[in-house]
């Protein structure tokens, strides 16, 4: 399935998240900042299939994060943003600086999935296209 990011500095969040992408057959790796998550993309042998990133987070916002590693992933790995309601504008504007999609929390569980399996077809017809 995907390889998976998934940037949250909420354990429970986390927890529920990781265990259902999992479930479905994806491997995960977590950063609970926006700095520690930085650090996995550049460092990665190879491209994460998704990033589901919260964009309140410490050290380093889920929105700089994005402004940081867009230039290195635009196109070929979906990003989904997470957010509260307080930040829903935020996490909107994403959408026009490439966010594949967003999902406001507290989200169903439904939800998330559907957005990542459409996320995970989008980075499949990519790399058939290169």
């Amino acid at each position: 399935m995907a390889h998976v990011l998934i940037v949250e500095d909420d354990p429970e969040v986390l927890g529920v998240v990781e265990r259902v992408l999992e479930r479905d057959g994806h491997t995960i790796q977590h950063a609970a900042d926006g700095r520690r998550a930085h650090d996995l993309v550049y460092s990665a042998d190879e491209d994460f299939d998704l990033l589901l990133v919260d964009l309140h987070l410490p050290l380093m916002t889920g929105a700089a994060f994005l402004n940081e590693v867009y230039p290195l992933i635009r196109w070929r790995t979906p990003a989904i943003v997470t957010s509260g309601v307080e930040y829903m504008i935020e996490a909107l504007g994403e959408m026009r600086h490439g966010a594949f999609g967003v999902i406001q929390k507290p989200f169903r569980i439904d939800e998330m999935r559907d957005l990542v399996a459409r996320a995970r077809d989008q980075r499949e017809v990519f790399k058939r296209l290169q």
